[in-house]
């Protein structure tokens, strides 16, 4: 929630117009991505559904040092970092959610401000580790999105920030920003509770990320219905929903889990998204953007895609040790030879950090994660290939191409699997 006084926030506009990824690799830059794989065709960016991968990043680097903080945890530290000292502590509150939240709209403001080199008017946004994205604002009005915000999806802050905040009526990604910022601030709270260092009392912190995911689809939609040509041709306001969407869902889903942050009315509201009928505007646009796999990955909660369950074993309660004498450990798989590209990525098995990247991935092409696509876990962080990390992996062995549990007491097991791991 922005709670800068009006004249300060004019003043902003006037003077110039983990978390970031989840689990593994950062996605490749754009000077380090290989050409299209041999044997492999592309079709063209309209008639495929993207998924992200395709952002364009800016570098946005530490703006001030800082240590001896360890209270603030990870991400906010980093969050601190990347504000101007120019600023001051103009942005921060006692409760260090806010504080993120705050903050991450004092450096969206910072970037759109001084790193917009688009030529066009342009939002700003600052996503975690050095990275900031520019998206060029359509041309409508903030105020079409309410109308594509079903009864049902009107939380808390609809009045305020999409049927409110007239003031900048003309900047319809004011709504990202707030998504951003919800995003950002919920990130810290997870960080917090993960490393044992929240001490507050339960609040709402992830709400505001599930809530503002509603509304950044519905401006595709507002988009899409009054400014069809920029809805077409702009790549990076597609790929930024996307990317941003399955970050924030991420979040918001391990932090919902979290007795801190457990909140029936968040819970009913993904439900609304989810299933109810007058959402359905909203799904079917995140699928016909992005496909199936997409929608049910990110909105659904189900991992896998294509309609798989998030849950592969069918018992929630499965035999504890269905059989007493399992089979031992077959051992690590013995190394590819070194000269060899298995995998067809680009990168010769010798080099490769993730020797099972799947086909026409986009991976680094050096460096600490060379050989590895967006979201990967490096072959010796991930001894069974299950996109689980070994120290949370449940099932050390799980058999290739299952699906496994992605949380709870079966993390990194597969369907009839015995645990090895307490």
């Amino acid at each position: 929630m922005i709670r800068l006084p009006l004249l300060l926030i004019a003043l902003t506009f006037i003077a110039g117009g983990c978390f970031a990824e989840i689990g593994g690799a950062p996605e490749p830059p754009l000077d380090q991505r290989p050409s299209t794989p041999a044997g492999v065709k592309r079709a063209p960016l309209s008639n495929q559904p993207v998924s992200g991968g395709g952002v364009t990043f800016i570098n946005f680097p530490v703006q001030k040092n800082i240590s001896g903080q360890s209270s603030w945890g990870t991400v906010l530290t980093d969050i601190e970092k990347h504000i101007p000292s120019k600023y001051g502590s103009t942005y921060r509150d006692s409760d260090k959610i806010t504080w993120g939240h705050e903050t991450t709209h004092g450096i969206n403001s910072h970037i759109r401000n001084y790193f917009n080199k688009t030529g066009k008017k342009a939002n700003g946004f600052y996503v975690l580790n050095n990275k900031g994205v520019l998206v060029v604002e359509p041309n409508m009005r903030k105020s079409r999105v309410a109308q594509f915000v079903p009864q049902v999806l009107r939380g808390s802050r609809f009045s305020l920030y999409i049927s409110g905040s007239m003031s900048w009526d003309d900047r319809p990604l004011y709504i990202w920003d707030e998504w951003v910022a919800y995003v950002n601030g919920g990130a810290v709270g997870v960080d917090l509770v993960k490393s044992g260092k929240w001490t507050g009392s339960w609040r709402d912190g992830v709400a505001g990320i599930v809530e503002f995911t509603a509304y950044a689809i519905a401006t595709s939609l507002a988009v899409k219905q009054y400014d069809p040509q920029y809805y077409k041709q702009n790549k990076q306001f597609r790929q930024f929903l996307a990317w941003n969407m399955r970050r924030g869902m991420a979040i918001f889903r391990e932090g919902a889990r979290m007795s801190q942050f457990k909140y029936a009315k968040q819970d009913a509201f993904l439900k609304a998204l989810q299933s109810d009928a007058s959402a359905a505007k909203l799904r079917q646009e995140v699928k016909d953007l992005f496909g199936q796999a997409f929608l049910d990955e990110v909105i659904m909660g189900k991992k896998g895609g294509g309609g798989q369950p998030g849950n592969p074993n069918p018992n929630p309660n499965p035999n504890p040790n269905p059989n007493p004498n399992p089979s031992p450990n077959p051992g690590p798989k013995p190394n590819p030879s070194p000269g060899k590209d298995s995998d067809g990525d680009g990168v010769k098995d010798g080099q490769d950090l993730c020797s099972r990247t799947p086909k026409a991935k986009l991976v680094w092409m050096q460096g600490a994660w060379i050989g590895c696509a967006m979201g990967q876990l490096k072959d010796a962080d991930d001894k069974d290939r299950d996109n689980v990390a070994n120290a949370q992996d449940k099932c050390s062995n799980s058999p290739a191409g299952k699906p496994v549990w992605h949380s709870g007491q079966w993390m990194g097991c597969a369907g009839g699997e015995v645990p090895d791991k307490p």
